[in-house]
C-alpha cells in the first residue's frame, strides 16, 4: 500500500511539474512585448482584413491555452469575439515553437446577420482543419448546429437547422498563382425555408434542394464576395406571405397584402456575393399557375416579372406582373407592356363607342 501511495504521489508531482512547465511556456509567449502585435499582424494577413486584440492571457483550466479577449475583425460592419482560446501542440512547445492544435470560439457576434455562436476547431500538425463543430446561440439561425470533419480530399459537412438538415462535401485546393479554390456540393432535406431567410418570413414551407458552390479567392476576407452558388429547389407546402397573386391579378395589381398558398413551387436560385437571381420559377395552386424570374438586390429590393394564369381563364392567357418592393414587403403592378396594351384597347373601344 505504501509503495502504491508513493507511486501515486510521484505521478501527481510529475503532473504538476508538467502543468507548471506548460504554463510557464505559454506565459512566455503571451507576455512577450511583441506577441500581441504579431498575432494581430499574422491574423490580419491570413484574413485579409485588420484584426485587433484587447488582451492576451494564459489559461490553465480546463486545458492550458493562450486566450485572446475582445477580438474585433474590422469588416464592415465589424465582427467581434468575446474570447478565442488557442490550445497548442505539446511537442513543438518543448522546442520553443507555438503551434495551434485546437481553437475554441466563444460569443462570436456576426452583425451582418446578426448571430451569436460558439465553435470548436481541432487542427492537424500542418495547421489544416480536422474537425469544426459549432452551435448558434442567438440570432436568425438560433438553435442550428453543425460539424465539418476532414477526409483525405474533402470535408464532409452536416448542419441541422429548421427541422431538417444540410449535408455535403466541401473541397479547398490551390488555384492559379496565389488563389485558392473552394468548391462543394450540398443536399438540403426538409428544412423550413423561413429558418434560412429569418427574420424575413415572406416564404414558408419545407425545402428540398441540390446546391453547387464555387469561389476563387486570395484572402479569407474576400470569400463572401467571391462565392457563387447554383441551387435547384422545390418547396413543399409553400406559402407566399404578404402577396395574394390571384387577387393582384383580379385588381390589376392594385391589391396589397394577403398570402398565396401553393401546391408546388420549384425553380433555380443563383447567388453571387449578396446578389440573388431566381430563374425558371414555376408555381401552381388550386386557383392559379405562375412562372417567371425574380432578382433580389444586396439591399433586398425585388425586381423581375411573374406571369399569372387564373383557373378558368382561356388557355395560355396569362397576366404579366412586375415585382417591386422588398423581400419583407413585396408588391406587384401590371408590367409596362400590359399597361400599353390596356391603353391601346381603351382607345380603340373609345373610337368605336364600345
Amino acid at each position: 500500500m505504501k509503495t502504491w501511495m508513493r507511486w501515486l504521489a510521484g505521478g501527481a508531482g510529475v503532473l504538476l511539474v508538467l502543468v507548471g512547465a506548460a504554463a510557464l511556456l505559454l506565459q512566455h509567449w503571451a507576455s512577450s512585448d511583441d506577441i500581441r502585435a504579431r498575432v494581430e499582424q499574422e491574423a490580419s494577413t491570413a484574413l485579409g482584413v485588420k484584426l485587433k486584440v484587447r488582451a492576451l492571457k494564459v489559461d490553465l483550466w480546463p486545458l492550458p491555452a493562450v486566450a485572446a479577449d475582445s477580438i474585433t475583425v474590422q469588416t464592415q460592419p465589424p465582427v467581434t469575439l468575446e474570447r478565442l482560446e488557442v490550445r497548442p501542440a505539446w511537442a513543438p512547445m518543448v522546442q520553443g515553437k507555438f503551434q495551434p492544435r485546437a481553437l475554441v470560439v466563444r460569443g462570436a457576434m456576426l452583425p451582418q446577420v446578426p448571430t451569436t455562436l460558439d465553435a470548436h476547431a481541432r487542427l492537424s500538425d500542418d495547421g489544416t482543419l480536422d474537425v469544426l463543430t459549432f452551435k448558434v446561440l442567438e440570432g436568425r439561425f438560433a438553435g442550428a448546429r453543425g460539424e465539418v470533419s476532414r477526409e483525405p480530399d474533402h470535408w464532409p459537412v452536416h448542419v441541422a437547422i429548421g427541422g431538417g438538415d444540410i449535408r455535403g462535401k466541401i473541397r479547398l485546393v490551390p488555384g492559379k498563382g496565389e488563389l485558392r479554390v473552394l468548391s462543394g456540393d450540398l443536399q438540403t432535406q426538409n428544412v423550413e425555408v423561413a429558418s434560412l431567410t429569418a427574420p424575413s418570413r415572406s416564404l414558408t414551407g419545407k425545402l428540398q434542394a441540390t446546391t453547387k458552390l464555387r469561389a476563387e479567392f486570395k484572402e479569407m476576407g474576400a470569400l463572401g464576395d467571391a462565392l457563387r452558388t447554383q441551387t435547384q429547389f422545390t418547396v413543399r407546402g409553400a406559402v407566399v406571405h404578404g402577396l395574394d397573386l390571384a387577387r393582384a391579378v383580379r385588381t390589376v395589381g392594385m391589391s396589397r397584402g394577403g398570402e398565396t398558398r401553393l401546391d408546388s413551387l420549384a425553380g433555380q436560385l443563383n447567388t453571387q456575393g449578396k446578389a440573388v437571381q431566381l430563374n425558371n420559377l414555376a408555381a401552381t395552386s388550386g386557383a392559379l399557375a405562375a412562372n417567371g424570374n425574380v432578382t433580389i438586390s444586396p439591399a433586398k429590393a425585388l425586381g423581375g416579372q411573374v406571369t399569372v394564369q387564373l383557373v378558368g381563364t382561356p388557355d395560355k392567357l396569362g397576366v404579366p406582373l412586375a415585382l417591386g418592393g422588398t423581400v419583407d414587403s413585396p408588391s406587384v403592378t401590371l408590367s409596362q407592356g400590359s399597361l400599353i396594351t390596356n391603353k391601346i384597347g381603351d382607345a380603340v373601344r373609345g373610337l368605336f363607342g364600345k
